[in-house]
Formats: C-alpha cells, sequence, structure tokens
C-alpha cells in the first residue's frame, strides 16, 4: 500500500499538469479540440492564400521571400497533416491502440513538424545577418540559394529523424495497450537526435 501511494505521489510530482488534469475535464478537451478544428481549417486556408498570392505574382519571389514561402509551405503541411490527427487524437487516444503504423506516424510528425519549422527560423535569421555582415554578396544571392538552403536543412533533418521513424514502424517497441504516448526505440539515439536538432 504505501509503495503504491509513493508511486503515485511521485507521478503526480512529475506531472506537467500537476495542478491542473485535463483529462478530468472532459467537456474541456471536446470544446478546445473542435475549436483547434476550427482554427486548424482556418489556417489551412490562409496559409493557401498566400501560396496562391506568391504563385499568381511571380514578381513577389526574391531571394528573402523565398524563405517566407518555404515557412509557408511547412506549416501549411504541418498544419494539414499533423494537426488533424493530434485533435483527432485528444478527442480518442484509443485509435492508437495496437495501432503501431499510425502512432509512428503520429510520433515522427510529433518529432519533425515542429522542429523543422524551427530550422526555417533559423535560416531566416541567418539570411539577416548575412544581409548585414556581407551586404556585397548578399545582393548577389539568388532564389535558387534560398531554396538550397530550405532543401539543405529538410535533408539534413531527415536523416536524423528517418531512422526513428522505421525504427519506430518496423520493430514497435508499444505495449497493445500503450496509447502511443513516449518513445521506447532507440533511446540513446533519440538524445543524439534531439542535441542535432
Amino acid at each position: 500500500m504505501a509503495a503504491n501511494l509513493s508511486h503515485n505521489v511521485s507521478r503526480e510530482l512529475l506531472s506537467p499538469f500537476a495542478i491542473i488534469r485535463p483529462w478530468e475535464f472532459p467537456l474541456l478537451i471536446k470544446v478546445t479540440t473542435y475549436g483547434g478544428f476550427i482554427l486548424t481549417v482556418a489556417a489551412c486556408l490562409i496559409y493557401l492564400e498566400i501560396v496562391i498570392a506568391f504563385v499568381r505574382n511571380r514578381n513577389l519571389i526574391t531571394p528573402f521571400s523565398i524563405h517566407i514561402v518555404s515557412m509557408v509551405a511547412i506549416n501549411l503541411i504541418t498544419t494539414a497533416v499533423y494537426d488533424p490527427i493530434m485533435l483527432t487524437r485528444n478527442l480518442s487516444r484509443e485509435m492508437f491502440r495496437g495501432n503501431y503504423s499510425l502512432c509512428g506516424l503520429y510520433k515522427y510528425l510529433q518529432w519533425t513538424t515542429m522542429s523543422l519549422s524551427a530550422l526555417q527560423h533559423g535560416i531566416i535569421c541567418v539570411d539577416r545577418w548575412l544581409a548585414i555582415v556581407l551586404p556585397n554578396w548578399y545582393r548577389t544571392k539568388t532564389i535558387r540559394f534560398g531554396v538550397f538552403s530550405t532543401v539543405t536543412v529538410v535533408v539534413y533533418q531527415q536523416l536524423w529523424y528517418l531512422p526513428l521513424f522505421l525504427t519506430d514502424v518496423l520493430l514497435p517497441r508499444i505495449g497493445p495497450d500503450d496509447l502511443c504516448d513516449y518513445t521506447k526505440a532507440l533511446l540513446g539515439y533519440q538524445q543524439v537526435v534531439s542535441m542535432n536538432d
């Protein structure tokens, strides 16, 4: 009994939701999830409108604005692919029970979408610094250079995360009752990947 009590206390102290437990408020989860669906659709439409604006008027695409277009494309893919899975998971955590492929895809998208957006922000910051530090070179920079930098970052990121994804899908380390919360595959490699991203 004492071991059980200390186990429960330690879990509550380690929980990020030690004060507020959202699973105790199912109505709150449903309302915020349906609101999230509405915001996801609105975000997809806004991102799509931005892409259409750049496609219609090619003069808007400059060596700098190509980074913004790349960022919008990354956000559009994230919003269209990852967000619906995440929001559906809030309504039914059971959809992952025993579904190793969907669980692997969910975790892979969870790992990659946020870091890819952060890496693209890093490209934009470096671009701004290059404009200040090397103004003569920056004036000769082409749109192709901006596309190349984004593609290089995406390939770099995927080289780190694809082994985790493939291991998680092909050799799942979750039990049939696991709700796809944690990745138990290649724990040491996960630490290396998180430091390199």
